[in-house]
């Protein structure tokens, strides 16, 4: 084949997703991989050409990549010890954010639990309560709870724990600064010192010479850490789409590398010596800022160019990409659901197959804009997936901005180098660095003026991915469509089919959906049917700083493909239910907002009217006898309170929802009492399907005489970490005797009831499907089988031979 290892590397890559995705014991695995060891020998052997060896290799390469992806998930000896308190010993490798001294990766090598030693070889993430004074290669011993990193409790959130597995660590430590003893500072091998105090000296340099804001830019885009900036100046960089240049890549590692070799030609260097030292400089760049998924991939890619030119072989960008992927996920597959491995890889690609087409098609500014647009075109779906929003600004200022960075890094770099040889040339270049960045911020500022800079947009389906590429490889004749005339019918079928299928399916669509989103300690439900949805609560704070409206339920409803709410129901206006509302509005379509009652004393409150009013949201109180109608088998019938006047304190004025759903009833609480449960029990009494249990689960909530009246199957307790002691084993042991299965938004994370003809319960935390076999349970068994299989062939191969002679 000609670019044997795309597909190779393809079939890599559906290997690691198959395998993450469901769980094959180890046996299994060893199991597959030998069978397909012994064809291939027995193909060897035999010279049986009826079996293509090409496709048992990569059936092999798909078994390999699940042995690669279950090594990496089950390398953790410190998991064991999960909510145990334990010593742990080990030197302080690194703060996982530049600027940002509260999180640190130690490298674990001992262990203390119940006055045993262990000894361990891992990662793991320390979460500084306090300030601290460490320094990276400070020998520490650390007590503290082990504890394991939690995976996103709803769809489409930020997955924390594939975040840190993707680092290598598998437990991360809270940690106080009178837990931690410092054994010996520095403890750093020559290497190591050398990497930090060229980091060290490199951030001083610029420190010195230039301001904090500038001086901030500089150590972003040279050593590759965001956090560098202010939290401002970066979103200012992600509104414009020119966040990529803070992540070091391949613009970063090519710019260098000219820089380097053009200067060592300079000095009359040997092409051969010339390109070893440079990689070499390439390395040990990577080496300082922590060989990111990006940089790594440029760095492979680079390598097996330059040595190509050095042996004088054949170069083919396609397959060294795909090459240094397939190097890259061996070493550590995970990096698969990296985003920055993701966008490091479809923007080369991209370059690689739309970059000559586009310049036919567009044949201006030939350096700058068509490898701009072929990045940008590449990149949309994987920016909408991940962010929701497309920068529309981006290819305009990427224009601008690309060649004013480059001239950026060759400075900061030139800088770098001439201060270990002569200051006062440092000092005269760093007055035209300043003069660059200085028009670099003011370019910023001005874009940034502009009030309409991004778009916000529902993640796309895999149909759409699938349909886009495919319209971009006709639009660019990426592929010859003239071979395949049947294509352009196929296309052309297929559009049709589509939109058929979603106008059908669109219109003869009956189920309704009710999802009890995890928010921590606060309530946010989405009901969704008959092509319309409602959010009933937006949630809190978890913390500080935390915004759960825009973390949390608008990424969901962007990423469920929902732009438009036809109603938000406030239920009362406590902070765990409201402020979540207040970061959504603006962002995404609200048609209506309903609520119980008003409270001017209420800051949030006065914040929601504000804002529904600056985007023109009608607000509409609701009291016991409204209904919310949207067809006669879907409406929500409201049943308390009983008027709009503030009569009772905050939780008894609930909004209280049932729900009527194709002759379901589900019964949403908000956070009344007892007195309020009472009035509603003696008011109605008829068997509900499903209950919200009223205020996270509390005591003074979910009365027998409640329970009793309404006889739910289902309860639904939505519920966080919390101080209140909620929910109250009374009312667990309440609802069990009852014979309610409950389901918990702390344990099962987002809890879906959805409806048809039936009602089916889903939780979105579950294990993983495994697939094992079941008929050996010996391995050396099956070792022993194969030998003996493998042992017969051989023996008929040579008889068959002997007989061949023997005529």
């Amino acid at each position: 084949m000609k670019r044997p290892f795309v597909l190779i590397c393809m079939i890599f890559i559906l290997g690691i997703y198959t395998f993450y995705s469901i769980k094959v014991d180890i046996l299994t695995q060893y199991i597959l991989i030998s069978i397909v060891i012994l064809i291939i020998i027995f193909k060897l052997v035999l010279n049986i050409s009826k079996i293509n060896g090409y496709v048992l290799i990569l059936f092999l390469m798909f078994i390999l990549s699940g042995i690669v992806v279950n090594y990496n998930l089950d390398i953790s000896d410190l998991s064991k010890f999960e909510e145990q308190e334990v010593l742990l010993q080990g030197i302080i490798k690194n703060n996982l954010k530049g600027n940002d001294t509260s999180k640190f990766a130690l490298n674990a090598s001992k262990v203390i639990f119940n006055n045993k030693e262990y000894k361990v070889n891992e990662k793991v993430l320390l979460i500084f309560l306090n300030k601290n004074d460490f320094k990276v290669g400070d020998k520490v011993i650390i007590k503290g709870y082990i504890k394991l990193p939690r995976m996103n409790s709803n769809p489409g959130g930020f997955n924390y724990k594939l975040f840190l597995y993707t680092k290598k660590m598998f437990t991360t430590m809270n940690v106080s600064n009178y837990n931690v003893k410092i054994l010996e500072k520095r403890k750093l091998n020559y290497l190591e010192k050398s990497v930090y105090s060229f980091k060290e000296r490199t951030k001083k340099t610029f420190d010195d010479l230039l301001n904090q804001k500038f001086s901030s830019i500089i150590k972003a885009i040279i050593l590759g850490d965001s956090s560098y900036l202010e939290v401002s100046k970066l979103k200012e960089f992600r509104s414009l789409g020119i966040a990529h240049v803070l992540a070091v890549s391949g613009l970063h590692i090519g710019i260098v590398y000219g820089l380097f070799f053009y200067l060592f030609r300079i000095l009359r260097m040997k092409n051969k010596i010339n390109i070893i030292i440079t990689l070499s400089i390439l390395w040990f760049y990577g080496l300082i800022i922590g060989f990111p998924a990006s940089v790594l991939r440029a760095l492979v890619m680079f390598s097996i160019l330059m040595l190509s030119k050095v042996i004088h072989s054949r170069y083919d960008a396609l397959n060294g990409l795909f090459f240094s992927c397939l190097i890259l996920l061996i070493y550590n597959p995970l990096w698969l659901f990296s985003i920055g491995f993701q966008l490091s890889f479809i923007a080369t690609l991209s370059l690689i197959l739309l970059n000559k087409p586009i310049k036919k098609k567009i044949p201006i500014f030939k350096n700058i804009l068509p490898p701009i647009l072929s990045v940008q075109i590449g990149l949309m779906p994987i920016m909408m997936i991940h962010f929701n929003e497309i920068a529309i600004l981006s290819i305009f200022i990427n224009i601008i901005v690309i060649p004013i960075i480059s001239l950026v890094v060759i400075l900061s770099f030139l800088i770098i180098i001439l201060s270990y040889i002569n200051y006062n040339l440092v000092v005269l270049l760093s007055y035209v660095l300043k003069g660059t960045l200085y028009i670099l911020n003011n370019i910023i500022d001005v874009f940034n003026y502009i009030p309409i800079k991004n778009i916000t947009i529902y993640s796309p389906s895999i149909e759409d991915i699938f349909f886009y590429y495919l319209c971009i490889i006709i639009i660019f004749n990426i592929i010859d469509m003239n071979i395949f005339e049947s294509v352009k019918k196929f296309l052309f079928i297929y559009f049709i089919i589509s939109i058929s299928f979603l106008f059908i399916t669109s219109m003869n669509n009956k189920d309704v959906e009710v999802n009890f989103l995890d928010v921590g300690q606060g309530d946010s439900i989405v009901v969704k049917g008959y092509n319309k949805a409602f959010l009933i609560d937006g949630g809190g704070s978890l913390f500080k700083d935390y915004k759960v409206g825009e973390k949390i339920v608008l990424p969901y409803l962007l990423k469920t493909r929902t732009n438009k709410l036809e109603g938000i129901f406030i239920t009362h206006l406590d902070a765990d239910h409201l402020s979540g509302i207040i970061s959504l509005i603006g962002k995404i379509k609200i048609k209506n907002i309903f609520i119980s009652y008003e409270d001017y004393e209420n800051p949030l409150y006065v914040d929601l009217l504000l804002k529904a009013k600056k985007y023109n949201i009608p607000i509409v109180f609701l009291n016991k006898g409204d209904k919310v109608y949207i067809n006669n088998k879907f409406y929500f019938d409201v049943l308390n309170p009983l008027s709009n006047i503030k009569t009772y304190k905050d939780n008894n004025m609930s909004l209280v929802l049932l729900l009527e759903v194709n002759d379901k009833k589900i019964l949403l609480t908000g956070d009344i009492e007892d007195s309020i449960e009472k009035i509603l029990a003696d008011e109605n009494s008829y068997k509900i399907d499903l209950l919200k249990i009223a205020h996270h689960g509390s005591n003074t909530s979910t009365s027998k005489g409640f329970i009793e009246s309404f006889r739910p199957d289902y309860g639904i307790i939505s519920v966080g970490k919390n101080n209140y002691g909620h929910p109250s084993k009374e009312i667990i042991e309440r609802l069990n005797k009852n014979n309610i299965r409950v389901y918990r938004t702390d344990k099962d994370g987002m809890i879906t009831g959805k409806i048809n003809d039936n009602l089916t319960m889903s939780k979105y935390i579950t294990e993983p499907p495994l697939l094992k076999f079941i008929v050996y349970n010996n391995l050396i068994n099956i070792i022993l089988s194969f030998i003996l299989i493998f042992c017969f062939f051989v023996l008929f191969k040579k008889y068959m031979y002997n007989e061949k002679d023997n005529k």
